[in-house]
């Protein structure tokens, strides 16, 4: 995954990119069952604007370092 910041016009087209209405069409689309459905091109099509300005957790990595020591003590009592 590329590092750093975006150049301007990407960013400028992200923002112009309304995430949150688009995320609200398909959320209204599946609570609202009287409502008529909507086509598969439209739903691509907010796929496809959606993976353009959100990320794809797929592709977040993520590294951590643990130092130090864990003490544990197990107590085991049997009943009969």
């Amino acid at each position: 995954m590329p590092t750093g910041t975006p150049a301007k016009s990407t960013k400028k087209l992200r923002e112009m990119i309304k995430a949150e209405e688009l995320i609200k069409i398909l959320q209204d689309n599946a609570i609202h069952t009287r409502r008529q459905p909507l086509h598969q091109n439209r739903v691509n099509a907010i796929n496809i604007l959606l993976k353009k300005c959100l990320p794809d957790l797929k592709a977040i990595e993520q590294t951590t370092t643990i130092e130090g020591e864990i003490d544990l003590n197990v107590q085991v009592e049997f009943l009969e």
